[in-house]
């Protein structure tokens, strides 16, 4: 059944994917410039707020690397006649939400790297929905788990 808890948490799961690459990670100051990373790459801004330089490929592979995370909740969502087999993709998400927060680690490293005079880490919107989305994500598989649990105890009074 398709108006089941764990399909709401998936949704929002899914919807909270979708938009975390548009929405900034990370906003880095240095002396007079500003440096903000998000899904689809980090950009190199002045403070009279023109753009100096926009690199999108190595940080892209977080954004296309959420969407495809969402589109697997979403096809989660649509496993209802088998509980274990989305049980499993539950649990396939959630390890994939964990790669990508070590991606988001390690880009975040390898721009610490990069600039020099280092100031000032602000952490965005981005960082949240992606901690909401994990939990999201964990609350389905509880839920998925408590209906698992529920038909086989029904089996068993047969």
């Amino acid at each position: 059944m398709i108006q089941r808890v764990q399909t709401l948490f998936l949704l929002l799961s899914s919807i909270i994917l979708i938009i975390f690459p548009f929405v900034p990670i990370l906003e880095i100051f240095d002396n007079n410039e500003i440096y903000i990373f998000g899904g689809f790459g980090l950009n190199h801004i002045t403070s009279k707020g023109s753009l100096i330089n926009a690199e999108i490929f190595p940080f892209s592979i977080i954004g296309i690397f959420s969407i495809l995370i969402s589109f697997l909740s979403l096809t989660n969502i649509f496993l209802y006649n088998n509980r274990k087999l989305q049980l499993k993709i539950c649990r396939i998400n959630l390890i994939s939400h964990i790669l990508l927060f070590l991606i988001i680690i390690f880009f975040i490293y390898k721009i610490n790297l990069q600039i020099q005079n280092l100031k000032i880490f602000d952490f965005h919107l981005g960082i949240l929905l992606l901690i909401f989305s994990v939990i999201s994500t964990f609350m389905a598989s509880y839920y998925i788990n408590l209906d698992e649990k529920l038909v086989r105890s029904a089996d068993r009074l047969r």
